[in-house]
């Protein structure tokens, strides 16, 4: 069985055999199908299963992708044909990368993944088999709390620093030297026409947090508005799944929640304030096992 965990820069593929042990593990490219086009996922997923079936021989029995950019029934067909043409396997299922996360820390539990990268979706289940998602709906739509968010509402103080409209930041500095500019023209000019991949843009987000960990108020305003954010983002779903009176776990993925402190310690103060019988936790077992478990799910369905 093959499961993959698929973003927009890179993808996990693990290879197990019905036991649930590793035969092989490999990274690949991006496989996000709204940012790259179907033939550079096609060529990325083909090269990326291909290894795997030249070093253990023969197809695999099924395949399981949980990748960005799954948001409609055409990007998960057009996924699935990829898949199958890739592997050879008359199994495949194909998720958002986002389910796979929740299958893998979660199973059937009741809780919800949260996670906060690049973008931010939420997915929540209560035990009984309704499962609800939050956000998720990409950058320019959606996504608050997420990097890409971070990064645009700093560049949003720097701004208004520029302008007069509040005080001087550590900010303006921060970004001078991170885009290697010398003046706030410079620095826009730059965003604009290096920038525009939001991966690279959303990697300007540590810039924030470390800034904010020399004491500079506004870096700290924007990291502890994302925590906010997010918390808002799980207390709806809470809301629409749980009572109140049952307990209940949050499993936090993606590169925000994990590194940056502000908005870790925001969230699990709102969520924890709010939700005093749930408990917030780091997912312990990585997405791509959520994915070679729906591959196993699948592979017995023949058995």
């Amino acid at each position: 069985m093959i499961g993959i965990d698929g973003g927009g820069t890179k993808a996990q593929l693990y290879a197990a055999d019905l036991n649930g042990t590793k035969l092989y593990e490999s990274i690949g490219g991006g496989t996000n199908i709204c940012v790259s086009s179907e033939e550079q996922v096609r060529k990325v997923l083909t090269e990326l299963i291909g290894k795997c079936i030249d070093r253990l021989g023969g197809n695999p029995k099924a395949v399981c992708i949980g990748s960005a950019g799954i948001v409609s029934e055409d990007s998960t067909e057009t996924m699935k044909r990829i898949i199958k043409e890739a592997s050879g396997a008359d199994n495949a299922a194909v998720f958002n990368d986002a389910v796979i996360a929740l299958r893998a820390n979660l199973g059937s539990d009741a809780g919800m993944s949260i996670t906060a990268g690049t973008g931010t979706i939420c997915l929540a289940q209560d035990g009984a088999g309704n499962l609800i998602r939050v956000s998720g709906w990409g950058h320019i739509c959606s996504d608050e709390g997420s990097a890409y968010y971070i990064v645009k509402k700093a560049l949003e103080k720097v701004c208004l620093a520029h302008d007069g409209r509040i005080g001087q930041t550590g900010l303006t500095r921060a970004f001078f030297d991170a885009v290697k500019v010398t003046n706030f023209d410079d620095l826009i000019a730059a965003i604009y026409s290096k920038y525009i991949d939001k991966d690279r843009f959303a990697s300007l987000a540590r810039t924030v947090d470390e800034t904010a960990s020399r004491g500079d108020a506004a870096a700290a305003d924007v990291l502890n508005d994302a925590g906010t954010r997010l918390y808002e983002i799980c207390s709806f779903a809470a809301s629409r799944l749980y009572d109140g009176k049952t307990p209940f776990r949050v499993v936090k993925n993606g590169g925000v929640l994990k590194n940056c402190i502000k908005v870790r310690d925001r969230f699990d103060e709102l969520m924890k304030g709010e939700y005093p019988l749930c408990s917030t936790e780091y997912g312990k077992r990585p997405a791509v096992m959520g994915a070679v478990d729906c591959a196993l799910a699948e592979a017995l369905k023949d058995s």
